[in-house]
């Protein structure tokens, strides 16, 4: 009998842990996050960088951001100074910022 409520506590101990909270992920006081709208997050992202049409973004860079994996509306960026692009994807209200080389190849942090 003490196996089974043994086994049932840890049952529901283990249970519980799914549903802790995720605190490592959670912006804190001084984290540019947690005092930035999204909005100003992602314009402080984009500095130094410029609105550029299509045409004058590299077919490499076009290419990266072809398929599922990108569909909606493209706005595409180039850095004032670096070759650089980035490409904000959005669909309905959600967007995202994607940066890549000239060479299309994914930059996973800016370097400033």
């Amino acid at each position: 009998m003490n196996a089974k409520i043994i086994a049932i506590v840890a049952a529901m101990a283990a249970s519980s842990l799914v549903f802790a909270q995720d605190t490592t992920r959670l912006p804190v006081e001084g984290d540019p996050a947690f005092e930035q709208s999204p909005r100003d997050l992602e314009q402080s992202m984009l500095q130094d960088m410029v609105r550029i049409p299509q045409r004058q973004v590299p077919e490499e860079v076009r290419k990266a951001v072809q398929g599922n994996d990108f569909k909606g509306i493209k706005t595409y960026f180039k850095h004032r100074n670096k070759d650089e692009y980035a490409v904000e994807i959005t669909v309905g209200e959600v967007s995202s910022l994607h940066f890549f080389d000239k060479d299309g190849k994914p930059i996973n942090q800016r370097k400033e």
